[in-house]
């Protein structure tokens, strides 16, 4: 069994690297250049730095042991987004399918009362 590698205080040196293989990952992935990638460990030491880049650039990808973790965008982008993944009361009443299935019991099948005798 591996032993757990010592974290790294982050420092100039170590979080510009950092920065630089989120900028070689979001180019292999074909990402925008503007949305920056940033391992967890620098996220978490320069998290300020994380929210201005992603006020000021754009949404900002979080990746934990290389892989993406999560996504920071601005407020104003995620009402947007939000408010634009909603669906009208109007489009769903005119909607040719319905959202649910409903079950509705077949009559005769179910058991009845019975009569109360006076």
């Amino acid at each position: 069994m591996k032993k757990p590698r010592p974290r790294k205080k982050s420092d100039p040196e170590s979080f510009a690297e950092g920065v630089g293989r989120g900028l070689r990952t979001a180019a292999r992935d074909n990402t925008t250049m503007s949305t920056k990638s940033w391992p967890v460990q620098d996220a978490k030491a320069r998290f300020s730095e994380l929210l201005d880049a992603c006020v000021s650039e754009g949404p900002q990808i979080v990746t934990r042991r290389g892989q993406e973790a999560a996504v920071l965008v601005a407020v104003d982008e995620w009402r947007r987004l939000d408010q634009a993944s909603r669906r009208s009361l109007k489009s769903l009443l005119l909607a040719a399918n319905a959202r649910v299935e409903l079950r509705v019991p077949e009559r005769g099948r179910g058991r009845r009362r019975r009569r109360p005798s006076i």
